[in-house]
């Protein structure tokens, strides 16, 4: 590009390296003195022989310049990191991954960020995972506004946003993601995406703020108090979007395609399309995308065991392009309560899926809570926050509850209406003179 002199329109390449190049971005947070978890940084497969011996277990993978966690995963003991490691090294385009400590269990935040050339700063929207740490941000159920985030955590974190923005120097839309400790205000900076992501695409339409168009004008030297915005028409880009109301989004997986796929979800997203649902509440907002899924649960009932077989099954028996079939074993229902005989007890395998981080590990949690199993065990289990366990029991205790049948009020029988003597109306002067009254004499 400098040997043509081409220049590039919007977010310089130098902060474009900086933010996904792991070892500056890195850098640059320690020297801004913002918090960045205990990491490594492994740039062939000598160095990750290396790390081998004192990494810290589990620990996360992240392969730098790559899409949709492609090559990262989690690494529980040192085969895994192993494995994982040269995959990431191999997808890398730079042949660069970061090994982190692992933050299982802590909140994840969101922030969407936009900066214009001349440093003008405003967040978009702030999201928060359904799901803890360790889910990729697009295989997690994601709600907006933040719903458990105290005024002090919400506030520090926007400033620590903006301040990473103009660190970068990113003119446009940026995308900041955040660990929170859910017990005290500690945090961790995760990464920066430097570029308008999908994340930003659920900003724009759960606020209205139009973040790709935005992004443009900034691109080509326009400044947020000069761009307005072409959705309300009344304010100007640079006035941050208030929300009176709910958005969740559900990830929507093809394992209705693939049942015999691996349906545990980790860094590395898995999920091929998405639903949002608006509401005044979190509880109506999250039941609205359940039914969007276009999936068989309707609701937050009906978890059991899935069948493992593959799609045989679901080919009908005089499908000519399967003359002969086999006899296969029946499969067993997903609402499936008692476990046969030699298999773990029903109640483990719903632990289980609780635990693990799966396409229908909300299902999984609707129907522990359902059982009776209190908000605590549950979220020792999944480590979700109480907030939202909270809210998806009082689902269920209102769809448990007996409805209540409002009868009608009988029709009264109409009652006899009294005949009233028409007014009397005072003469007119077509009647004649009216009569003439005595005077009214005044007491002395």
């Amino acid at each position: 590009l400098d040997r043509y002199g081409v220049r590039v329109l919007g977010t310089p390449l130098a902060a474009i390296k900086m933010a996904e190049d792991r070892e500056s971005f890195r850098a640059l947070m320690r020297e801004i003195r913002e918090p960045v978890p205990e990491s490594w940084i492994v740039e062939s497969p000598k160095d990750l022989e290396e790390l081998l011996p004192v990494a810290p277990f589990p620990c996360i993978v992240r392969p730098a310049y790559t899409l949709g966690g492609t090559g990262g995963g989690i690494a529980h003991n040192q085969d895994e990191l192993r494995e994982i490691g040269r995959r990431g090294l191999k997808l890398s385009m730079r042949g660069q991954i970061m090994v982190e400590r692992s933050l299982l269990g802590w909140k994840e935040i969101e922030y969407e960020v936009m900066r214009d050339s001349k440093g003008n700063c405003i967040t978009v929207c702030n999201m928060e995972n359904f799901d803890p740490m360790g889910v990729h941000t697009g295989d997690s159920i994601v709600v907006a506004p933040s719903q458990t985030l105290s005024d002090i955590e919400y506030h520090m974190l926007r400033t620590a946003s903006l301040k990473i923005i103009r660190a970068l120097g990113i003119e446009g839309g940026c995308n900041v993601q955040l660990a929170v400790n859910p017990d005290s205000f500690d945090y961790y900076v995760i990464e920066v995406n430097p570029r308008v992501s999908r994340s930003s695409a659920l900003a724009s339409k759960a606020t209205g703020y139009p973040i790709a168009r935005v992004a443009a004008k900034i691109a080509v030297g326009r400044t947020l108090d000069e761009i307005a915005n072409q959705v309300t028409k009344t304010t100007m880009a640079c006035f941050e979007p208030a929300l009176d109301y709910v958005v969740v989004k559900i990830p929507r997986w093809p394992f209705d395609k693939f049942p015999a796929g691996d349906r545990t979800l980790f860094t590395q997203m898995k999920a091929t399309g998405e639903v949002m649902a608006i509401d005044r509440s979190f509880e109506s907002a999250l039941l609205k995308a359940v039914r969007g899924l276009e999936v068989k649960n309707k609701d937050l009932a009906g978890w059991g065991p899935m069948p493992q077989q593959g799609r045989r099954d679901l080919v009908p028996a005089d499908d000519p392009v399967v003359p002969e079939r086999e006899e296969e074993p029946p499969i067993p229902s997903r609402h499936v309560r008692d476990a046969g005989e030699g298999r773990p007890s029903n109640d483990e395998l719903l632990k289980e899926a609780i635990k693990t981080p799966t396409d229908e590990r909300l299902w999984a949690i609707a129907e522990g809570l359902r059982r009776g199993w209190s908000v605590e065990e549950v979220a020792k289990l999944c480590r979700v926050d109480k907030w939202f366990l909270t809210k998806i029991e009082g689902i269920l205790a209102a769809a448990d509850a007996p409805a209540v049948v409002v009868t009608p009020p009988s029709p009264q029988p109409a009652q006899p209406q009294p005949v009233r003597s028409p007014p009397v109306q005072p003469p007119s002067s077509a009647d004649g003179p009216a009569p003439s009254q005595p005077p009214v004499k005044l007491p002395s």
